[in-house]
């Protein structure tokens, strides 16, 4: 009730200034109604509007349309405004009427486009904003899907370049194979060579025949910006030339393939010369010959039937048999210059009788061992000849030491309780040199090469060394040897009980 409420308090002040609310009357003469009584009677329909629940029940009787009048003059009066009974009634009537209740109108096209037009600010910001969320929405299709194609397009043109640029690859590959096959084929080769050249000469017409048509194919190229619209059917055209392309690799590979084995087998057949050309500057007995020959023919079989692995076997064989022999007619040669060199020595050599005896005993043994071929004999008495002269040649004088202990005892394990004793000497050369000497120590059975040793000797040399050191701190007989060149023994200045250490 607060637009009555709002129109009753309006229209107080005015009730104020008249003493009474005059009953609607029409102007007949105007044929208008005044607006004070306009006013009234809609507040007054305001009201019944409002009290509607109260003007549907007090309304069902006619017998009590008066009382309920004088209610609402009395509603009226309680807020300070007279309300004549002909205003409620006319209200009344209105409101049964519905005299002052809205309708709004049809919801025709014009009205809509009244309603439009009276709005039209309203309606132009939400025009601008569905333009501008249309735009975006398009956008934000249109740029991905733009740039999806131009890579799409991008990639198909990409794909195409590269069988183009495969292809130009494998048309240069087979001219290489083509001239190749005609270097081969000028070349003296093996019986297999022109077998082999045939069927590479096959497989290369067949990739060649191939590739043509590959190439034909790829100077019609497609327009790339019909690939979004034939995505399918291009996709199957460049697969379809890259399977296309695998087979002529194929074809390329086995043409590889065969020229790699001719070149295999003509190197089997250059290392079967290089294999038997150190025999030229060796001399070789028939037998030898023999089986060398016999080696070289089965290598070249080999060659000739493309057996590369058995080629290779026979190779291997061979190098190894040339080997052999080049190998013993070094050694042969070394040992022959060493006989040559030791005669020398032992014709310079001033000896014994038995030891001269001897030494050309070991020399024409060594001489006939090497003339049988026994090299490995032949090689032994050398060395035990060159370890006689040696010794022959060696020259030096045993000297007590002084610097250190001279002599020491040990317990000989064969006699208990008995003592073995040794006096420590050392040698030195003509120039004063000291030298190192092959002794067997006695204790170990073992050859060592040393500067200091013992010899053993009777107690009775050993107390006497010892009272000679003992006495002043020298020993004043410090010459225990002599080894003289053409000699194989030492010459003893004290008598020796044999045996030597190396140890102590």
């Amino acid at each position: 009730r607060g637009p009555a409420v709002a129109g009753r308090r309006v229209m107080t002040s005015s009730s104020a200034e008249s003493p009474a609310t005059p009953p609607i009357q029409r102007d007949e003469e105007r044929g208008r109604v005044p607006l004070s009584e306009v006013m009234l009677a809609m507040d007054v329909v305001d009201m019944l509007r409002h009290e509607r629940a109260l003007v549907e029940q007090e309304l069902r009787e006619d017998e009590r349309r008066v009382a309920f009048i004088a209610r609402v003059r009395e509603i009226y009066e309680s807020q300070g405004i007279e309300v004549s009974d002909e205003v409620v009634a006319e209200g009344v009537d209105a409101l049964l009427e519905d005299r002052f209740r809205y309708e709004p109108p049809k919801r025709t096209f014009a009205v809509r486009l009244a309603e439009v037009y009276v709005e039209r600010v309203l309606w132009a910001k939400r025009a601008a904003i569905a333009v501008v969320l249309l735009v975006v929405v398009g956008l934000a299709y249109w740029i991905p899907h733009r740039i999806q194609l131009s890579r799409a397009i991008a990639g198909f043109e990409y794909r195409w370049g590269e069988l183009e640029d495969r292809a130009d690859d494998l048309r240069q590959r087979s001219s290489m194979l083509s001239r190749a096959i005609q270097s081969a084929a000028a070349i003296e080769g093996p019986a297999i060579a022109a077998s082999l050249l045939a069927d590479a000469g096959r497989r290369l017409g067949t990739a060649g025949a191939a590739l043509e048509s590959i190439e034909e194919s790829l100077t019609h190229a497609p327009d790339a910006n019909e690939y979004p619209e034939r995505r399918e059917a291009l996709d199957a055209l460049v697969s379809q030339h890259e399977s296309e392309f695998e087979l002529v690799l194929v074809d390329l590979a086995a043409v590889d393939r065969g020229l790699e084995s001719l070149r295999s087998l003509r190197d089997l057949g250059s290392d079967i010369e290089q294999a038997t050309t150190p025999l030229a500057s060796v001399a070789i007995d028939e037998d030898e010959q023999r089986v060398v020959d016999g080696l070289r023919a089965a290598a070249l079989a080999a060659v000739d039937a493309g057996d590369r692995e058995a080629a290779s076997g026979h190779i291997d064989r061979l190098r190894q048999q040339v080997g052999q022999i080049v190998g013993a007619y070094r050694d042969r040669a070394r040992i022959d210059a060493e006989l040559v060199h030791l005669a020398g020595r032992i014709d310079a050599m001033s000896t014994d009788a038995d030891t001269t005896a001897e030494l050309t005993e070991l020399r024409t043994t060594a001489r006939d061992r090497l003339a049988n071929g026994d090299l490995a004999g032949a090689e032994d008495t050398a060395a035990r000849l060159t370890e006689l002269l040696d010794l022959l040649e060696l020259e030096y004088e045993l000297r007590i030491v002084t610097d250190a202990r001279s002599g020491v005892w040990r317990y000989d394990p064969s006699r208990k309780g008995a003592r073995n004793h040794y006096i420590i000497v050392e040698a030195f050369g003509r120039h004063g040199n000291a030298l190192r000497l092959s002794i067997e120590n006695e204790e170990t059975g073992k050859a060592e090469r040393v500067r200091k040793f013992g010899v053993r000797v009777p107690e009775s040399v050993y107390e006497r060394i010892k009272a000679d050191k003992l006495d002043n701190g020298i020993i004043d007989a410090r010459i225990f040897g002599h080894k003289r060149r053409g000699s194989r023994v030492v010459d003893y200045e004290f008598e020796v009980a044999g045996g030597m250490i190396t140890r102590w």
